[in-house]
């Protein structure tokens, strides 16, 4: 294998992270509940908001239009509720906020996408013929000139529709009037059957810049209040918090603050009634192994033909709790260490400790690329300084590199774990998705403790990577 296949960051709708479950609740709830109603899906940036809302899209119809035609995996049906069917009531649109944070009124690309996904969205245009009845033109014609209130000039309306604009709605009417427009509209273009709905679900709105995000669920609160609309935000909710906070202090022309913090929090529980947080991912063994084979890596050998074992990675990552419970993380990880594996594997054996030494760089590399960089530079003396530090990470005095360290544990720590109400150690319980933790320090300290072969010299040259490979 002359180079490890490169894995991407594209959405996904295989579920490697077991959350079919939390898919159904959500879908559920959904599919169920009595609108109008904004319901919230929280995770950190990389947890899989994205892949998630696209499974949670095929769970309610069957089908997921935004990744048609890609090779973006399947859905693992098998997992779902034996008597699961599409929802005959709901129609889905996608939005991805993002795109559109620049628009003056992100509420009227919003209506643009509902407007333009729903003859596709909903199974009342099963048929070519349907598209071209009369009150279906009309309630489409209606959903345009609505979108022109609502905002800026819309897409160009035909004739008929200009006139007709012209002839019914010459005045400029005020919202609860456009909302029920809006509300007939729909109703119009919706499935004739009972609780049917719009299910909009909003990706990035994260992403987007403070005043944009505020504008959009502004609009959504002034227009798209209804009782026929159910939204599902995909969000980082302490960011959206700290993007509401910041332009809730700036309209007030305040510096933001702990109580703008505040506001915006209250702001956002007003909003959306209900959040399920996605669970930090704790199958590393399983998620590594299967993005190892997907890099090639299954299919690699050593210049002495060797191949290296099935499994054996992910469970030493899993053993050593080596990695922030991050898909997005994890999944540049292995794309790093796949390309560590390959550059040891053309140069020598992959025996212990190769593997092993191959996960502590890649990890430098991806995620403490100034202390690779000295390490890179230096050497193994310079990395037998870090083995010291991972033993005891109280000689930060050593060298400056390491004062920032956070270290995932310390020894014996458990050993003189605080009594009940005592203040713990700081280390002791770290967060598993924090970036900021060196979570190889168990590795190190195991690899230091092997005394054959051991970290020879050779081994070291071998491993490591001066510049691009």
């Amino acid at each position: 294998m002359s180079a490890p296949t490169f894995l991407s960051d594209e959405p996904t709708l295989t579920d490697l992270l077991t959350r079919m479950d939390l898919v159904r609740q959500v879908g559920d709830t959904a599919a169920g509940c009595h609108p109008p109603c904004v319901l919230g899906v929280h995770g950190d940036w990389g947890a899989g908001k994205t892949s998630f809302l696209h499974i949670l899209h095929h769970y309610l119809t069957g089908t997921c239009p935004p990744l048609d035609g890609l090779d973006r995996g399947v859905v693992m049906t098998e997992h779902w509720p034996q008597e699961w069917q599409p929802k005959d009531h709901v129609a889905v649109i996608w939005f991805e906020a993002w795109r559109y944070q620049h628009e003056p009124a992100p509420v009227v690309a919003l209506l643009h996408e509902i407007r333009a996904q729903l003859p596709t969205a909903s199974k009342l245009f099963d048929s070519a013929k349907k598209i071209g009845e009369v009150s279906v033109k009309s309630a489409l014609f209606a959903m345009e000139w609505l979108t022109k209130r609502v905002g800026v000039q819309a897409s160009k309306v035909q004739e008929i529709g200009e006139k007709w604009e012209k002839e019914h709605f010459a005045e400029q009417l005020p919202s609860h009037t456009l909302r029920q427009f809006l509300e007939d509209t729909l109703r119009r273009l919706l499935p004739q059957v009972n609780s049917a709905r719009v299910v909009v679900l909003i990706d990035d709105l994260d992403r987007c810049e403070a005043q944009a995000a505020y504008r959009l669920l502004e609009g959504i609160k002034i227009y798209l209040n209804l009782p026929n609309c159910v939204f599902v935000l995909g969000v980082n909710q302490t960011v959206i918090e700290q993007s509401l906070a910041e332009q809730m202090a700036k309209e007030k022309a305040e510096k933001p603050s702990d109580e703008a913090r505040l506001r915006a929090r209250d702001y956002m529980d007003k909003i959306c009634k209900n959040y399920w947080h996605l669970p930090a991912c704790a199958n590393f063994e399983a998620l590594v192994n299967r993005w190892l084979r997907d890099a090639g890596v299954a299919d690699l050998a050593a210049k002495d033909g060797q191949k290296l074992a099935p499994g054996t990675l992910g469970l030493l990552i899993q053993q050593h709790k080596c990695l922030p419970a991050n898909p997005r993380r994890i999944k540049s990880f292995v794309n790093t260490l796949a390309r560590f594996l390959a550059h040891a594997a053309r140069s020598g054996s992959l025996d212990t400790p190769v593997p092993e030494l191959c996960v502590v760089l890649a990890y430098l590399h991806q995620f403490n690329p100034e202390l690779y960089r000295v390490l890179e530079w230096h050497g193994q003396e310079f990395f037998n300084l870090i083995a010291q530090w991972c033993e005891n990470p109280g000689i930060t005095a050593t060298h400056d590199l390491f004062k920032d360290l956070k270290p995932a544990d310390v020894p014996g720590a458990a050993a003189a774990a605080p009594t009940p109400g005592a203040a713990a150690f700081p280390s002791t319980f770290p967060d598993p998705a924090r970036g900021n933790v060196f979570r190889i320090q168990s590795l190190v300290r195991f690899l230091k403790s092997q005394a054959s072969p051991g970290l020879t010299t050779d081994i070291f040259k071998q491993c490591l990577i001066r510049g691009a490979v």
